[in-house]
């Protein structure tokens, strides 16, 4: 019996399937996979050894359990492109509620294990790294994050549906994020409904909670034209002005220096775009029939 060997693809060594799902798929690609995600292989490792306590499943008498590393590709899947579950049922051989439970289970676990290790709350060492960083790619001097917010659709919900209908003419639901200059998000808050404003979201949002005392962003200031600044965030003209978040001027009519380096939140808005891209079930509509598992699918596609 000849060896198996891995298939070259790009240049870049790809395994073959069953050494990545535990099973052979008719129809389904080896490098497929991750020339979608592009992920390496490393990342889809990672995420299996740190979610495998929740989403690994046991033998029984009258059926084998999908293994852990299919249930992990069924669920990224699904997330990285708008198939509907039948279909991905027959690329991976499984059925449609497999695929449905396969995706719910692996956003509870990332949103369980993932999310606290990956977006949490910066200490004071870490602001002033990402100040650092602010000022040196963008000239921002002692600003520590972007945020915005996004509006994701979904199916109209059965209660209240006109809460959730917003001003562009579909429902949806909101994500706030805040992002770093490397675009990577320390705060998420998602969850209110498409009608609500983005400054209402931001007050109601325990981000607000936490630094609109001034306590956490005034420990390290810096003198700047004799104003000694604090850390701040930088936000959209949706945003109320605050010590702590700055916003373009209104409009005067000519072009302004600090609006063009401030508008668009470049770092916000290039790394939202990159993963409305990468994973399409952001710009796709939401299908679970409750707000709180929706939440869940988002939160988990940010933390990826």
């Amino acid at each position: 019996m000849a060896e198996s060997k891995a298939e070259v693809t790009c240049g870049v060594d790809i395994p073959p399937i069953t050494l990545l799902v535990g099973h052979r798929c008719t129809g389904f690609h080896p490098g497929s996979l991750f020339i979608t995600f592009e992920y390496p292989w490393e990342s889809f490792d990672y995420i299996c050894d740190q979610v495998r306590h929740l989403m690994t499943r046991e033998n029984t008498h009258y059926r084998l359990a999908v293994p852990l590393r299919k249930r992990v590709a069924i669920a990224l899947w699904k997330l990285a492109t708008s198939s509907e579950y039948r279909s991905i049922g027959h690329l991976f051989g499984v059925g449609l509620s497999t695929v449905f439970n396969c995706v719910e289970d692996f956003c509870k676990a990332v949103v369980s294990v993932l999310l606290p290790q990956h977006i949490s709350t910066p200490d004071a060492a870490k602001l002033i790294e990402i100040a650092t960083f602010f000022n040196n790619c963008w000239r921002m001097p002692q600003c520590v994050g972007a945020i915005d917010g996004s509006h994701i659709p979904i199916i109209a919900p059965e209660e209240y549906p006109r809460d959730y209908f917003n001003r562009k003419g579909w429902h949806s639901i909101i994500i706030q994020g805040v992002v770093d200059g490397k675009g990577l998000f320390w705060d998420v808050c998602v969850g209110y409904a498409g009608s609500v404003h983005d400054a209402r979201v931001l007050r109601q949002s325990h981000l607000w909670e936490l630094v609109n005392d001034g306590e956490f962003f005034g420990k390290n200031k810096m003198a700047i034209s004799g104003i000694n600044v604090g850390h701040y965030l930088i936000g959209d003209p949706a945003y109320p002005l605050q010590n702590w978040l700055m916003k373009p001027f209104s409009d005067t009519g000519s072009p302004d220096l600090y609006n063009t380096m401030h508008c668009p939140c470049s770092p916000y808005e290039h790394m939202s775009g990159k993963w409305v891209g990468v994973f399409e079930q952001i710009s796709e509509r939401a299908e679970f029939k409750t707000m709180s598992q929706n939440c869940k699918k988002l939160l988990g596609i940010y933390v990826m």
